[in-house]
């Protein structure tokens, strides 16, 4: 008899098993769990391509550039960012990252005179 398609996980149970593994929370995995979490995974995968499809210029493919687009503009996926982020020219990041060092600088400048002073207050309390 076949299965039909709500039956069957499309996902390699097998690395779902080995991914769940990886977790020290994990002590024991039940053929029931593995499969639901394979079939939330596959559904969650179609879900982003459904959605990266429909608002890309292009209905023809994917590409990195829409679910990076589609990552940023849902709050639902945002978690995701730090795993799709958009991408970003070197001379962009470049210039992101001397303003954050500049900063960083800043602020370290502030934390500085601050101390200064509070060890001006010590003194004069002697």
């Amino acid at each position: 008899m076949a299965e039909s398609g709500a039956e069957v996980c499309l996902l390699p149970v097998s690395r779902i098993r080995t991914i769940m593994k990886s977790s020290p929370e994990i002590s024991s995995i039940s053929q029931e769990s593995l499969f639901l979490i394979g079939k939330a995974t596959e559904l969650f995968v179609r879900h982003m391509a459904a959605e990266t499809l429909n608002n890309s210029k292009s209905k023809m493919f994917l590409d990195y550039s829409s679910l990076a687009e589609v990552v940023s503009d849902n709050e639902q996926l945002q978690f995701l960012m730090d795993i799709i982020p958009k991408k970003i020219k070197m001379r962009d990041f470049k210039a992101m990252m001397a303003r954050r060092k500049k900063k960083h600088a800043a602020e370290n400048e502030t934390d500085d005179d601050e101390e200064e002073e509070e060890e001006d207050e010590v003194e004069c309390s002697h």
